[in-house]
């Protein structure tokens, strides 16, 4: 099987600029608005939810690193699932495209429900506003992206460290004394919703063609990024759990302003969930234009998906991937958003843990920059583990993932037929 030649970009994204990156995609939205729900949920355990998604999450970063070692091309997990199945990836590529849309659509409502804290505007209608002008950022091509993250994440990394250290002296030890207040069980529904708190390590493959070194700098970025994305969340989930107690939680989404007792602190909260939800948004948008133009690249889409502008912007990708998350928001329905990114996740995740195992096989004799460690039993609890989550999500994110499929399915069958095939390409041999 050769391996998926890609279009040649402009390998522009240093180490330290794929770090922050990462960073910025990773510590994000999902823990201004779901560290709160999750704790209403399941108590002082959400630190438990808060670990055991760390864990799943190092070892799926194992698994992206050594597939981006292997095939550095712009797709992330879509192309390393293709490089392994061939067109039968299909699916699990329009299921990326879904997840990186729903994570950009809940990062605009996140912003926007913190932004009206202070502006008292209407939380829809700026979501709306701050998702297409995030998506002119995009337009703008990949370097203008990494450039904003940079700073944004620089930032939001020294508000967390203030945080932690404002936090850790107040810590009340009593507020640990029943950590399964809702019974064990409560645990499972809290940790399949924080982990979209962890996926935003995934974006850093999304742009593998535009990186350094991309064979050693993309394995070293990933472990990095989830290590320095891990130990801030659970950090700050044991300050804010020892300082907040679950039982006075009113509104989940916002809990964390009960985190302070100073107008200057809470001020100072509103300011990071700021730059983490913008870092996130920026993020989420580059990936889903990313997706949209690998399943271009590869006949499943219109081939105009692939066009890229002069900045190597896929300026088609990010309108429609921007039209898509503007629906979604207009929902209103911020954990179901969330839910349906994590839908679709689990399922990819656990693709690139098993893509691991079929080319370990099929291309053996082939050099490796990175190798999983303590194969195969990683790949095992890699591809297992995120499928059991997956029940304990929201139903009508559930519902949603399995019309996408069946829009997918509809697509698939386009890309066969005689009347689109000068539109759509011809199916490609794997």
């Amino acid at each position: 099987m050769a391996l998926i030649k890609d279009r040649e970009f402009n390998q522009s994204i240093s180490l330290f600029g794929l770090i922050m990156l990462g960073v910025g995609a990773t510590i994000g939205a999902g823990i201004f608005i779901l560290l709160g729900e999750a704790t209403a949920i399941t108590g002082p355990s959400v630190i438990l939810a808060f670990l055991i998604n760390f864990v799943i999450a190092i070892v799926i970063a194992f698994h992206y690193a050594e597939m981006a070692s292997l095939s550095p091309i712009d797709g992330g997990g879509y192309s390393f699932i293709e490089e392994a199945f061939g067109n039968s990836a299909y699916f699990i590529g329009w299921l990326v495209w879904l997840g990186n849309i729903a994570y950009a659509s809940f990062c605009a409502i996140a912003f926007a429900i913190y932004a009206s804290v202070w502006t008292g505007l209407p939380i829809i209608p700026l979501a709306v506003a701050t998702l297409i002008s995030f998506a002119l950022i995009n337009l703008t091509g990949v370097k203008s992206v990494v450039n904003v993250e940079k700073a944004l994440t620089l930032a939001l990394l020294i508000l967390f460290i203030i945080f932690i250290g404002w936090g850790a002296p107040k810590v009340d030890l009593s507020n640990f004394t029943d950590i399964f207040p809702n019974g064990a069980m409560a645990l499972l529904p809290a940790t399949s919703l924080v982990f979209l708190c962890f996926i935003g390590f995934e974006t850093i493959t999304t742009i593998s063609a535009e990186v350094k070194k991309p064979r050693t700098n993309i394995p070293k970025a990933l472990i990095l990024t989830v290590i320095i994305s891990g130990l801030v969340y659970v950090l700050f989930a044991y300050v804010f759990v020892g300082v907040v107690d679950y039982s006075s939680i009113v509104h989940p989404d916002t809990a964390l302003l009960q985190f302070f007792k100073t107008d200057l602190m809470k001020d100072l909260m509103i300011i990071a969930s700021l730059l983490a939800t913008l870092s996130s948004l920026n993020i989420g948008l580059m990936a889903a234009s990313r997706n949209a133009y690998a399943l271009a690249r590869d006949g499943f889409l219109p081939k105009i998906f692939s066009k890229v502008s002069s900045r190597d912007s896929p300026y088609f990708a990010i309108g429609v991937s921007s039209i898509i998350a503007c629906a979604l928001l207009l929902t209103g329905q911020i954990k179901q958003i969330a839910s349906v990114s994590d839908f679709s996740y689990m399922i990819v995740v656990s693709m690139v843990c098993l893509s691991v195992v079929a080319l370990r096989k099929k291309m053996s004799g082939i050099k490796r920059f990175f190798k999983v460690p303590l194969y195969p039993y990683t790949s095992f609890f890699g591809v297992i583990i995120p499928l059991l989550l997956i029940p304990f999500l929201d139903n009508s994110a559930l519902l949603i993932g399995a019309a996408w499929i069946v829009i997918g399915l509809f697509f698939y069958v386009v890309w066969h037929s005689q009347v689109f095939k000068h539109l759509l390409g011809k199916p490609k041999k794997s």
